[in-house]
């Protein structure tokens, strides 16, 4: 729940009653302690998301292989390309690879069937495109914004929000390999190569094993309002829909219950907020 300190209406009143309650505290510290399993169950991707993000993943490093990494081992190993120094240094001043770093390229590049073939072969973890609390607070003070024109916007204190959680919801998978993809996308870090140890070390790089799925998304924050007194439907969208209005605007907002009506929960969830109820994670 939201309590306030401002005369203006931004949830519930600090004076409020339930939040000095046992119960209240019961339900907090049960979303304080579920809060991963919570996290990870209502903003984590489907099933069938995850298993199309996945074909999807697969596909575009097989690509990547084929077009980036096997040409520039094979380039690299066969001497017709040369490391040009990192990205800091001047790109005139190429080096010429031993013969022995030649080797171990041209090995490596022979090897992207078997590497190919684990990516084709690679499988995702329960775990694989569930959404991941990064931060969270306990009892967050937020605010009104007042915008103001040739003027920095004014903070009004609007009063608390049960607990904020910085959280990373996932978008998309990719595989990447280690020392050897980029992090914005299937790009090729040979380009950076400086030398020979570098050469090989991006080589030994490129094998089955060091295959690594990675979810990406974008953070987002979410603000949860425990509710352990009874509540009317009007009464509870009011006090959502002016938490959701603080601060920037953008937070998500979530309802934490231990019980409610079906249908309840279906209207409010209808309203963009979405509903924890604490007897779905009852075993």
């Amino acid at each position: 729940m939201a309590t306030r300190k401002s005369t203006k209406p931004a949830g519930r009143g600090v004076n409020d009653e339930e939040v000095k309650t046992a119960y209240h505290d019961e339900v907090l510290n049960w979303l304080i302690d579920k809060l991963d399993v919570v996290v990870a169950d209502r903003w984590g991707m489907s099933p069938e998301a995850v298993a199309t993000e996945l074909g999807e993943a697969k596909e575009q490093a097989c690509q990547w292989l084929k077009d980036t990494v096997v040409p520039a081992l094979s380039g690299y190993g066969a001497g017709s390309k040369r490391p040009g120094g990192s990205v800091f240094a001047h790109r005139n001043k190429s080096t010429e690879l031993k013969d022995e770093t030649k080797a171990t390229l041209l090995k490596a590049a022979a090897g992207a069937p078997e590497v190919s073939k684990a990516i084709k072969q690679l499988r995702a973890l329960e775990s694989t495109g569930d959404a991941v609390v990064k931060s969270f607070e306990v009892m967050k003070q937020v605010a009104r914004i007042e915008r103001k024109v040739h003027r920095e916007d004014i903070r009004i204190a609007a009063g608390y929000v049960d607990l904020e959680a910085v959280i990373v919801v996932p978008e998309s998978l990719r595989i990447t390999i280690p020392g050897i993809s980029r992090e914005e996308g299937y790009g090729s870090a040979f380009q950076d190569l400086a030398d020979d140890e570098e050469s090989v070390k991006a080589a030994h790089a490129f094998a089955p094993d060091q295959l690594h799925l990675a979810s990406y998304g974008e953070r987002h924050r979410v603000w949860f309002s425990v509710r352990t007194s009874p509540f009317k439907l009007g009464e509870i969208l009011q006090e959502l829909k002016e938490l959701r209005s603080l601060e920037s605007g953008t937070s998500i907002v979530a309802l934490v219950v231990d019980g409610i009506d079906p249908r309840m929960c279906e209207l409010i969830e209808r309203e963009a907020f979405t509903v924890i109820d604490v007897d779905d994670y009852r075993a």
